[in-house]
């Protein structure tokens, strides 16, 4: 079932995220998101007929998949989730400096309702056993589609990574080698490493099989794309992501994006590229786009 060999192939099946009612957020935020969420859902459906998939949430208080492209990724045929043994099969391996961050002090930081809840009610401990719930939503929806081709415990996901053929391109992170552990897992793709500094879907997006729009804080020299740079605009907060860039590919002739922005329109339909614009009213207070609200399972 899982198929991805190019994000530039036309989008078949993905996941849209839920957002979930945190004691800690404004009500009328979550309810706002979720409307917003649905809307991107039905859009995805009615407009390019593409099978949508909804996470549930899991528990009260702990994280749903608002953004289940952080902790998934498919590449080829195989979908790669960020299980709670990630640390151990993989951070660790390359540069963690200890043991799985698993801290009394870790667990400690945990707001007091969120631990009450876990003890309480889901019989949870120790921080590792907290990470199987964040990803048990994930976990059961993956596994009921296609179990077999499903590689957990493994820090690969389509934030970091844009697949086009043979050709990867991986972002990094500031605390580990992240290109190290991409080339693990896939020894005969051609890696190119953008120094993101972060999610790379925040930082560049790759719209056609000659151009990437990029941030222009980063340099990106991929053989064979052209480069448009986008200034870096600040939003409030301290946002990882340019929002105008943070785009999903529907097919090579269509993209989903959050802005209109006259350079990056221009280019698209340079390229016979259609643009659509949704809204996601709180994209700076999640510091999420569109890209990051998805997860591709399958395109042909």
């Amino acid at each position: 079932m899982y198929k991805v060999y190019s994000q530039l192939d036309r989008l078949d099946t993905c996941i849209v995220g839920v957002t979930y009612n945190h004691l800690n957020h404004n009500p009328k935020i979550i309810e706002e998101t979720n409307e917003d969420l649905d809307k991107l859902a039905t859009f995805l459906q009615t407009k390019f007929n593409i099978n949508v998939i909804r996470p549930g949430t899991t528990t009260t208080n702990l994280p749903a998949p608002l953004t289940p492209r952080d902790y998934i990724g498919v590449v080829d045929e195989k979908l790669y989730i960020e299980t709670h043994n990630a640390y151990w099969n993989d951070i660790r391996d390359v540069s963690w400096p200890t043991d799985a961050p698993t801290t009394i002090e870790e667990w400690n930081n945990i707001p007091h309702f969120i631990i009450d809840e876990l003890h309480n009610i889901h019989n949870v401990n120790e921080l590792k056993d907290l990470h199987k719930y964040e990803y048990k939503n994930l976990i059961d929806i993956v596994s009921s589609i296609d179990s077999q081709n499903v590689i957990k415990d493994s820090k690969i996901d389509t934030a970091m990574i844009t697949n086009i053929g043979q050709t990867l391109i991986v972002g990094t992170w500031p605390h580990f080698d992240y290109p190290k552990i991409v080339k693990k897992y896939f020894p005969n793709h051609e890696i190119h490493v953008v120094d993101s500094q972060g999610h790379l879907d925040g930082t560049l997006c790759v719209v056609s099989e000659d151009l990437i729009i990029s941030r222009d804080d980063v340099e990106v020299n991929i053989p064979g794309f052209e480069t448009l740079y986008v200034e870096r605009t600040p939003h409030n907060g301290d946002q990882e992501t340019v929002f105008d860039i943070n785009m999903l590919v529907i097919d090579r002739n269509n993209v989903v994006c959050l802005y209109e922005n006259e350079s990056i329109f221009k280019k698209l339909q340079e390229r016979n590229i259609t643009p659509h614009i949704v809204d996601f009213r709180h994209h700076e207070y999640w510091d999420a786009g569109i890209h990051c609200l998805t997860a591709d399972l399958k395109r042909v």
